[in-house]
C-alpha cells in the first residue's frame, strides 16, 4: 500500500475540535500521518519540526482543495457493517460520503461470540445478518477479530459487542439458561480481544429478557475497562422513551460505563415535549452520557420487532412452528401495534422468498393480495423464514433536529457499508446520513466548525480513538474534503443507492479512497483495536 507524500492545497482547514474557525491552509501528509499544517495567510506553520524552526519540505503531490473544507474524516459511531465490511470491501456508502472510521456491533448485535450449533442465533443478529445462508467461520470474539484482521477495506472498522449474541451464546451453552456471570464473561472475553466496547439492544431478542443484575454485570465489566456502553433502549414511543432513558443512565450512573444513547429519536407519542424531556435527562447525566443520531423520520428494522415484547421474546422458532390457525394472534398484534401500513416499506426479505414484496409498503402488498395488511405481514414473515427488514416512518424532522443540534449529540448514520450495485433496498441514511445531517445543522445556525467536530472528535473520543477525530501534526491523516456550498445527501427512500454530492476527497491514513469525486480502489482501512 503506497503512503505517498500529498499536499492538499489551498482547502480552509478545520481541525475537528469544533472550537477554532475554518482557516485557509495547507496539510502536508506523510506516512499515514499529518506532518504539518501550514497556513496560507500567514505562512505559520504547525508541524513536528518547528521545535527546531526547520519549516517542513513541501515537495509532494498536491491534491486540489480550493473552495472546499479541509476536515477529519468521518467517524460513524452507530453503524452495522459487522460482516458487510467484509462482503464489500469498497465500502461505497462509506467513503462517499466522507467516512473513514466506523463503529460496528450496536444494537446488542455482533457475529461473535456465537455457538456453531445453536440454530437460533442467526436470528439473533438477523438485522446485520445481510446473508443468513452464509456460513461465520469463527465463534470467540478474538476469532471474529482474527477474521477482520486478515481483511483490508476502504475504511478502518471498530468493533463493539454486542449483549444480546453474548446472551444468546451463553444460553445455548447452557443449556436454555444463562446467568449473569456466565453472559458478563463472554463480554469481558471480547473486551480483553480488542472489542471498543459493548452494544445493549433492549427492544431486541434475547437481550430484552435480560435483568437489571444481568445488565449491571454487563455494565459493570465494560465500566471497569474503561470502554463504550451503547444502548438500544426499551421503548422510543412517547412517553416510553423518558423511562427508558432514566434506566439506561442509570445503569451507567451504577457502573462508571460511558453511555451512548443510541439513534435518539421519538416515535409517535407527545413529540416535541418527551425530546425536550428526555434532553433535560441527558444533559443531567454528567459529562460520560452521549446520544448519537441521524436526520431522517423513518428508522429500518425487522418486522417482527413490530410485534409485541410477549411475542418478540417467543422468538422466531416459535413463529415459523405456529399453525396456520395459531397465527392469528401475531395478525392481532400487527394490526393493534397503531402502525399505518402505509408507513411500513419491506427493504429485504431472505434470499430465495418472494421478492416482490421488497420496495413495496404493506398497504400496497395487501391491496395486491387481498388480505389485511395485518395478515400479509405474517404471511410475508412466513415466506421469508422470519427475516424482513422494513423502513418505518415514525418521527417528526423538526424533532430529530432539534437532538442533532443538542451539543451531547453525535452524528450516527445507523447504516451499513454497502455497494452502489447493492441488490436490495435499503434505508437512504447508508448512503446520505453524514452529508444531510450536516446540511441540517449548518442551515439550523449551527457553524460549520461545532457541526463537524459532531462527526469527528466527539466520536473519536466517545470510543477512545486516539489520533483520530481531530487534525494536528501527528495524527492520523484520515481526511474528508466536503465542498460546504454544495454538500448534500442524495440518497432517497425510492433511490437509496445514491452518493452525496459535495465531497471531493476522502483519504484513509493518508491514501486516497475518494479523488476529485471518484473512488480509486485503494484498500488501506484496517481492523482497529481497543489497546
Amino acid at each position: 500500500m503506497s503512503k505517498e507524500r500529498l499536499l492538499l492545497s489551498s482547502g480552509m482547514f478545520v481541525d475537528g475540535t469544533g472550537a477554532t474557525p475554518p482557516r485557509l491552509a495547507d496539510v502536508l501528509i506523510e506516512g499515514g500521518r499529518v506532518e504539518a499544517v501550514i497556513d496560507r495567510g500567514t505562512g505559520d506553520q504547525a508541524a513536528p519540526s518547528e521545535a527546531d524552526g526547520r519549516p517542513p519540505d513541501l515537495s509532494a503531490r498536491a491534491l486540489d482543495c480550493s473552495g472546499a473544507l479541509v476536515v477529519p474524516g468521518f467517524i460513524d459511531i452507530h453503524t452495522h457493517s459487522d460482516l458487510t465490511w467484509i462482503s464489500t470491501p469498497g465500502c461505497d456508502s462509506r467513503v462517499t460520503q466522507g467516512i473513514t472510521t466506523e463503529v460496528c456491533g450496536n444494537c446488542g448485535m455482533s457475529p461473535a461470540p456465537n455457538d456453531g450449533a445453536d440454530p437460533h442465533f442467526r436470528a439473533t443478529i438477523s438485522v446485520i445478518d445481510q446473508d443468513p445462508e452464509a456460513p461465520l467461520p469463527f465463534s470467540s470474539f478474538g476469532e471474529y477479530l482474527a477474521e477482520l484482521a486478515a481483511r483490508r477495506a476502504a475504511v478502518n472498522i471498530a468493533p463493539l459487542v454486542g449483549h444480546g449474541s453474548a446472551r444468546q451464546t451463553a444460553i445455548a451453552r447452557g443449556g436454555g439458561k444463562a446467568g449473569p456471570k456466565e453472559v458478563a464473561s463472554l463480554v469481558a472475553e471480547a473486551l480483553r480481544a480488542g472489542a471498543w466496547g459493548t452494544s445493549l439492544g433492549l427492544m431486541y431478542p434475547p437481550g430484552e429478557s435480560a435483568g437489571r443484575d444481568e445488565l449491571l454485570a454487563v455494565a459493570s465489566v465494560t465500566g471497569s475497562s474503561g470502554a463504550l456502553l451503547s444502548a438500544h433502549m426499551r421503548d422510543y414511543e412517547g412517553s416510553g422513551l423518558t423511562t427508558s432513558v432514566r434506566e439506561v443512565c442509570s445503569l451507567a450512573g451504577a457502573t462508571g460505563a460511558h453511555l451512548e444513547l443510541s439513534h435518539l429519536r421519538v416515535v409517535r407519542g407527545e413529540g416535541a415535549f418527551v425530546v425536550d424531556r428526555c434532553l433535560e435527562l441527558l444533559e443531567a447525566a454528567g459529562p460520560d452520557v452521549h446520544g448519537d443520531a441521524y436526520p431522517y423520520t423513518a428508522g429500518q428494522t425487522t418486522l417482527f420487532q413490530l410485534l409485541t415484547p410477549a411475542l418478540r421474546r417467543e422468538g422466531v422458532a416459535a413463529f415459523l412452528a405456529a399453525r396456520q390457525a395459531e397465527r392469528g394472534r401475531y395478525a392481532e398484534a400487527f394490526a393493534a401495534g397503531g402502525f399505518e401500513p402505509s408507513d411500513i416499506t419491506v427493504v429485504r426479505v431472505r434470499a430465495g422468498a418472494d421478492r416482490a414484496s421488497v420496495g413495496r409498503t404493506l398497504a400496497t402488498c395487501a391491496a395486491a393480495s387481498g388480505l389485511h395488511w395485518s395478515e400479509e405481514a405474517v404471511e410475508l414473515l412466513w415466506r421469508s423464514g422470519g427475516y424482513v427488514d422494513v423502513v418505518v416512518v415514525g418521527s417528526r424532522m423538526e424533532e430529530q433536529a432539534t437532538i442533532l443540534a443538542h451539543p451531547k449529540v453525535m452524528i450516527g448514520s445507523d447504516g451499513f457499508s454497502v455497494s452502489l450495485d447493492y441488490p436490495a433496498a435499503i434505508h437512504p441514511r447508508a448512503f446520505g446520513a453524514f452529508p444531510r445531517a450536516l446540511r441540517m445543522l449548518v442551515d439550523g445556525g449551527t457553524t460549520w466548525e461545532q457541526a463537524i467536530a459532531k462527526a469527528t472528535s466527539m466520536p473519536a473520543a466517545k470510543a477512545g480513538l486516539d489520533g483520530r477525530g481531530v487534525l494536528r501534526p501527528g495524527a492520523r491523516a484520515d481526511i474528508a474534503v466536503i465542498e460546504p456550498d454544495v454538500l448534500d445527501a442524495r440518497a432517497t427512500y425510492d433511490q437509496p443507492l445514491q452518493p452525496s454530492s459535495g465531497v471531493r476527497h476522502v483519504l484513509t491514513s493518508g491514501v486516497p479512497v475518494l479523488e476529485s469525486g471518484r473512488q480509486t480502489g485503494a484498500r488501506p482501512g484496517r481492523l482497529l483495536l481497543r489497546g
